[in-house]
């Protein structure tokens, strides 16, 4: 039989170090104007590790690279991921810490 399960929120946040992309206009060899992504900005964000979704490698369409350094973070009911600098090993290790227990219940208050 299954059980239900009623979801929790209990907060367990940690700060992670934001980046911001910033636009920059740079000349090629022939005097053509061109923006550049630049991604050195950073800020503290601070955020409950249970509403880590996802995490990848940062793609830069402009230039067609991964930005070495940085990663994008998906968060619950955020429609666009947040660019960081912390390590992926370091944010699957906060994903996978997340422990089941913690984010529900069994809504019994039966006694054995």
């Amino acid at each position: 039989m299954a059980v239900n399960r009623i979801p929790l929120y209990k907060n367990n946040y940690i700060t992670l170090t934001q980046v911001q992309p910033n636009q920059v206009q740079e000349t090629d060899a022939n005097g053509t104007p061109y923006f550049k992504t630049l991604y050195e900005s950073k800020t503290d964000i601070f955020l409950n590790k249970s509403d880590i979704i996802s995490v990848a490698k940062l793609w830069d369409a402009n230039s067609a690279t991964f930005i070495n350094g940085r990663r994008m973070i998906y968060i619950k009911n955020m429609p666009i991921p947040v660019i960081v600098s912390n390590s992926y090993n370091e944010i699957k290790a906060l994903m996978n810490s997340v422990d089941e227990n913690d984010l529900y219940d069994s809504g019994c208050s039966c006694s054995s």
